[in-house]
């Protein structure tokens, strides 16, 4: 009988040992585990989801091109830190550095490109004031003429403001109020002679009528006010119905009441007409502002104060700025609101977000329809963030004026009360080239 060579007794033990090695580090391979050489360690890798709107932009990590355009799922990602830069032919950059943990999904996702347009200018009018509801598509834009009156109108769908209502007052508005039950009629407070005054504002009849001074409130039936001896009722067929409250009532809004303390001991919130206990509010004139859900906003001149009694403990959160501007994002509350100098947003029971802060006075802050981004208005810029402060807001630079007196977003749109390239007016900037939507994750690879 032969002998069997050497080699064929080896080669077959090599293989099975070589086999023995290989098999289980092809089987970790393939679930996604790798060595970190940082960590000098083996670690099961992540996952990237990068989605924009609109997509097909290109990607860049950590400098090096991509070969797939947004969006996309990128998988079997080393842990670690990814510089992730997006370019789109038309829109601002995007870039942020996000940490991509091993056995997770990253996301990415969600990200608006912004359109790199030049403003339009849309006429030259005396426009001093753009108010908007994010939420709601509302706006209403506030011109002081040259012969001293006042006018008050809309923007249309062409971006042209349409008059609807002029007084001869000469009013300098600070704050506006829509009727939630007929977006007709708006509650104007401002300042007419150096006087502060409430105005109720119908465009359709155009109607312009100067209303007691007080605390009012838009109820289901009218405008409800509050003023130190009496209670107003103003309905929408202009009919006024005057009666005496209670001394100690001094606000009152939905199912909550604010009265005072005997013997002026401050004031005390209460729920219903037979509130056996209440909350002690701090010292100030407090107003109710806001109530839903078992939330209620007081407001005191510039101050603001939440107060969460949904739960077991209440919860109060305390705030300081000129007016809170409202948007519903995933059927939660938030705020957007400025400071002399700074740009915050406020979301239920949490404590107000610094979102920006420069040394000069901002002009205005706006939502996006999202909710997700907020528009900040300089005196000379228009400034876009994202509230994903992972390592930094991103901050996008839409457009510079040689002056802005005020902006806000209405529909898809930042509309402009300014002056540009010495030509002065009321301007418009898109935010959007084309009509899309987010992908669903299932489409994504995820």
């Amino acid at each position: 009988m032969a002998k069997i060579p050497f080699h064929r007794k080896v080669l077959p033990w090599m293989f099975t040992i070589i086999f023995i090695i290989i098999a289980p580090a092809l089987v970790f391979y393939t679930s996604g585990y790798r060595w970190n050489p940082k960590k000098h360690a083996i670690e099961r890798n992540g996952t990237l989801i990068i989605d924009t709107l609109p997509t097909g932009a290109n990607i860049k990590l950590n400098g090096q091109n991509m070969p797939e355009t947004t969006s996309v799922t990128l998988q079997n990602m080393a842990p670690g830190n990814y510089n992730i830069e997006l370019n789109l032919n038309g829109y601002h950059s995007w870039s942020k550095t996000l940490w991509v943990e091993p056995e997770r999904v990253t996301f990415a996702s969600e990200i608006i490109l912004w359109p790199d347009a030049s403003p339009q200018l849309m006429g030259e009018t005396n426009v001093e004031h753009i108010f908007s509801d994010s939420d709601a598509g509302l706006s209403l834009v506030v011109s002081n003429e040259a012969d001293g009156s006042t006018s008050f109108g809309e923007v249309d769908k062409n971006g042209q403001i349409i008059k609807r209502v002029t007084t001869k007052e000469k009013i300098s508005v600070s704050d506006i109020n829509w009727n939630p039950y007929d977006n007709r009629r708006v509650l104007v407070q401002g300042n007419a002679s150096s006087t502060l005054g409430n105005w109720l504002v119908q465009t359709s009849p155009p109607l312009v009528s100067k209303i007691p001074d007080g605390i009012f409130h838009w109820e289901s039936n009218g405008l409800v006010g509050y003023t130190p001896e009496d209670q107003f009722s103003i309905r929408s067929d202009q009919s006024v119905e005057r009666q005496k409250k209670a001394l100690d009532l001094k606000d009152a809004y939905g199912d909550w009441k604010i009265k005072e303390l005997p013997q002026s001991a401050g004031l005390i919130l209460v729920q219903g007409d037979n509130a056996k206990q209440g909350l002690v509010l701090p010292p100030g004139q407090w107003r109710l502002w806001y109530q839903k859900n078992g939330s209620v906003i007081l407001r005191e001149q510039n101050h603001w104060l939440w107060m969460d009694t949904a739960q077991a403990q209440s919860v109060s959160r305390q705030a300081t700025g000129d007016w809170l501007l409202p948007i519903i994002y995933k059927k939660q509350i938030r705020f957007a609101y400025k400071n002399n100098n700074e740009a915050w947003v406020w979301l239920a029971g949490q404590e107000p977000q610094l979102i920006y802060r420069q040394s000069d006075p901002l002009v205005n802050v706006s939502w996006h329809s999202e909710g997700r981004d907020v528009m900040i208005a300089t005196k000379q810029e228009i400034l876009m963030f994202s509230l994903d402060d992972r390592n930094g807001r991103n901050k996008t630079v839409l457009a510079t004026f040689d002056e802005i007196k005020d902006a806000a977003i209405i529909d898809n749109f930042v509309y402009i009360a300014g002056r540009k390239d010495n030509k002065s007016g009321f301007w418009r900037l898109p935010l959007s080239l084309k009509t899309s939507t987010f992908s669903p994750l299932g489409k994504l690879g995820f």
